[in-house]
């Protein structure tokens, strides 16, 4: 079996922008909500089960994700969570459905 890999050098410097423009309280949690999620294993590419494609993301003047810590969702000195949260459980049945339409 023949196959074909990219390989990017450990040290490689990825540059990205995420911009939220008016956003409410749910949508802005939601989002801090992925952050920490990925967080927990950050990491690109494939084979991160024996140490390939760990990262480390800053977030200018905001936050920093590392896979040498770990994120409690506390580090911007609020609650976060607690509106998405309330969010899913009252609107589960909806986002459920609306998923399993997409399939």
């Amino acid at each position: 079996m023949m196959y074909h890999t990219e390989t990017i050098s450990a040290g490689t410097k990825f540059f990205w922008r995420v911009i939220l423009e008016d956003v409410t309280d749910v949508e802005f949690e939601s989002f801090i909500a992925t952050l920490i999620e990925f967080s927990k294993t950050p990491s690109v590419g494939g084979k991160s089960a024996v140490g390939h494609g760990e990262i480390s993301v800053q977030l200018d003047n905001w936050i920093q994700i590392d896979s040498r810590v770990s994120l409690q969702g506390t580090e911007i000195d609020m609650k976060l969570g607690t509106k998405y949260q309330e969010h899913l459980k009252h609107n589960a049945d909806k986002i459920k459905r609306f998923i399993a339409e997409m399939v």
